[in-house]
């Protein structure tokens, strides 16, 4: 059984602990074609996924065909495994979640495959070009023709 309660393993500071944020994120996307593959180039804790999931739930989706249709990285070994918990708590199902160097997720060429969903929350670290690169890539290297990039962006150009 899913449940919206465990969407926060523990805070972090760049972590979305808005619920109604991240499922107006996710709202970008399709919810209702269960045969889309979603990826989370930075999932931290997994909200932005979790809420995906909840979304695929509440239009007809099985929970395990909901967990097994989402993907994170994260170059954050503990963002990692606070995702896994977080996820599999919810819904009882362990999560395809990766950690990886953020130069790799940075250049976007780690994966082969692509996605019909990519969301983010990228780091900016004071910057616009890392959140550009995340950016960039995730269009040219991750998303399917037609699939959905929808990114958290800085309020500064």
């Amino acid at each position: 059984m899913f449940s919206v309660m465990n969407v926060m393993h523990s805070s972090g500071k760049d972590s979305i602990c808005n619920l109604d944020l991240a499922l107006k994120i996710v709202d970008n996307t399709d919810n209702t074609n269960f045969s889309h593959t979603t990826l989370d180039t930075r999932c931290k804790r997994g909200e932005l996924l979790l809420a995906k999931i909840y979304r695929l739930i509440e239009n007809g989706c099985s929970v395990e065909k909901a967990t097994h249709s989402i993907m994170g990285i994260d170059y954050s070994r503990s963002n990692v495994e606070h995702a896994i918990v977080n996820i599999k708590r919810a819904t009882g199902f362990y999560p395809n979640i990766v950690c990886l160097d953020i130069d790799k997720i940075i250049c976007g060429d780690f994966l082969n495959m692509e996605f019909d969903n990519v969301l983010a929350n990228p780091p900016y670290n004071g910057t616009s070009s890392m959140h550009q690169k995340f950016f960039n890539n995730s269009i040219s290297k991750l998303v399917k023709d037609g699939g959905n990039v929808v990114f958290i962006q800085p309020d500064t150009a």
